[in-house]
């Protein structure tokens, strides 16, 4: 259903976050990075939050380290919902981790 999709975007959201972040030598321009590789990643499909976090951990942006992304989206499913009596929206969160190359250059 719908909300099986929406996991499946936020969980590409996470880990092209991730991804874009582990590229970068320096935690700012790795944040800045990983957040709007997410946001470009909902938004290419389509998925519209109307509350989004991302949170990306570069306390390990080393090289052979780790950065890790955590994707928040709270999707309106109101046009849905309402007809059944559930609630109007859910919220949906992934974390995914990526590997900084070895033997990267600055960047």
């Amino acid at each position: 259903g719908r909300v099986a999709t929406i996991k499946q975007d936020v969980i590409s959201a996470s880990r092209d976050s991730a991804r874009a972040a582990s590229a970068r030598q320096f935690p700012g321009p790795a944040s800045v990075d990983g957040e709007a590789a997410a946001v470009q990643t909902l938004a290419a499909r389509n998925v519209s939050c109307q509350t989004l976090t991302v949170v990306v951990d570069t306390a390990n942006l080393t090289p052979g380290g780790s950065v890790t992304s955590t994707v928040t989206c709270q999707v309106d499913l109101s046009d849905v919902t309402s007809l059944l009596g559930l609630p109007g929206s859910v919220t949906v969160e992934a974390t995914s981790t990526a590997v900084v190359d070895r033997f990267r250059g600055g960047s």
